[in-house]
């Protein structure tokens, strides 16, 4: 259910910021007519659109796990908010350079969730600066954990249990230790893939404590 409405959530936030800035378009060109035109023959559309993406952005906040994960979602946050009245103020009125800063603060808003960073830094998202490097010798399954707890368990829970961003069980999982691995490397669904900002001692040291969770 998370991964279909985070779909959803994607392409009703693409929706509405094509129809953002087809209608910028037309006001910076001076096109009052088509303008009117769309805002006319749009009307429900938009409204649909617009109660989706709010409805699934509303259940994703309160299930993900990236949410309590940094500040970006409060910033993304505060970026939609301020921009949305703009827009419909910018539109109504006809100001060019409200309906661009509005547009700004959208395309802001969008890259923040992309990358879950208010700078689009998304390594320092997902991998904490205080990840340990794995050396030759280390005790894999520790050198794991150390790993999972900052960087996995808020969403996957410091038991492995999960729960959030649709994470699955980990304790339950019938994945073999080299599933594990690729899953780490690419990632699927709401989880992104780590092969670009952890190494592949890391990477196997996570696989490790993870495989180790399924006989506890």
């Amino acid at each position: 259910m998370y991964t279909g409405l985070t779909h959803t959530h994607v392409l009703m936030s693409a929706l509405f910021l094509f129809a953002l800035l087809l209608k910028s378009v037309f006001l910076f060109s001076g096109n009052d007519e088509m303008l009117e035109r769309f805002k006319r023959k749009f009307k429900i559309p938009e409204i649909v659109v617009d109660s989706l993406m709010l409805l699934t952005g509303i259940y994703l906040a309160f299930n993900s796990g990236w949410t309590t994960h940094g500040s970006w979602f409060w910033i993304k946050l505060a970026a939609f908010i301020a921009a949305v009245p703009m827009s419909i103020i910018a539109f109504r009125k006809k100001q060019k350079a409200l309906a661009l800063l509005s547009l700004l603060l959208l395309l802001y808003a969008y890259g923040i969730s992309e990358t879950k960073s208010p700078v689009f830094n998304k390594k320092a998202a997902l991998v904490s600066s205080d990840t340990p490097a794995v050396a030759d010798g280390d005790n894999l399954v520790e050198a794991g954990a150390a790993i999972f707890h900052l960087d996995c368990a808020h969403c996957h829970g410091n038991d492995g249990r999960g729960g959030k961003s649709g994470s699955p069980n980990l304790r339950e999982s019938k994945l073999t230790k080299e599933e594990v691995t690729a899953r780490i490397r690419k990632g699927k669904n709401a989880m992104p893939g780590y092969e670009r900002y952890l190494d592949e001692k890391q990477i196997e040291a996570l696989a490790a404590y993870i495989s180790s969770l399924q006989a506890q």
